[in-house]
């Protein structure tokens, strides 16, 4: 399995897709690959998609992901779902609107601007705050990864105390979230299929009560 840092970059416009890719793989450096990727239509199909994303150390959202019909949801939207899977992993939203976000931007590490994308100064200061934000990111994960190692090497020479078994469980549950994601995206559809069934339950007793309420001929 390849190792390769990459940062994911969801946008429903190919045109933009394509253009900031560059842009974007300008600023994050040679080290890590961006990858563009259109939003799939439902929330947690894209929440599903994320999870799956091995070595990802970045996500860059478009606010307007619902402009073209493509997605269901907005930029905004996808970020607070994603923020509770991934409470520390740099996430920035790319816009021209950022009255569409509201006081939502706390949820973000950055919101990038379209308008200052051609302003030299912005730009050397994008680029130093998004490699920190992947540096200290990078170096969390790799402590928690030796971190749980640790532990689970001790819990097989000895019992661990009531704090390191607190810890390690923490650190496991951290490793297992995208397993828990696939839970919830079962129990989302599953929730949509009810909720289907329960409105065509709706309509045909509404139908039989209409048919009852007729007068005979």
């Amino acid at each position: 399995m390849s190792n390769q840092k990459k940062v994911l970059w969801i946008d429903e416009e190919p045109r933009a897709l394509s253009t900031f890719t560059v842009f974007l793989q300008e600023c994050f450096g040679d080290e890590i690959t961006v990858i563009p990727k259109a939003p799939e239509r439902k929330l947690g199909e894209m929440i599903d998609y994320i999870s799956n994303q091995q070595n990802l150390v970045a996500l860059v959202v478009d606010q307007r992901l619902k402009s073209t019909g493509m997605a269901e949801y907005s930029g905004i939207d996808l970020i607070e779902r994603v923020r509770g899977l991934f409470p520390i992993l740099p996430i920035y939203i790319l816009t021209n609107h950022q009255d569409d976000i509201g006081d939502l931007d706390y949820q973000v590490e950055y919101v990038l601007e379209k308008d200052n994308l051609y302003d030299d100064s912005y730009i050397k200061t994008l680029k130093a705050r998004v490699r920190r934000h992947v540096d200290v990111y990078d170096v969390i994960m790799s402590d928690r990864e030796i971190r749980f190692d640790e532990l689970l090497r001790a819990s097989l020479e000895r019992e661990l105390n009531s704090d390191e078994m607190k810890e390690m469980q923490e650190l496991d549950f951290r490793r297992s979230k995208p397993v828990l994601a696939d839970e919830f995206i079962w129990a989302e559809k599953l929730k949509e299929k009810l909720d289907q069934q329960s409105e065509l339950l709706d309509r045909l007793r509404q139908d039989i009560e209409s048919n009852q309420s007729k007068p005979e001929k």
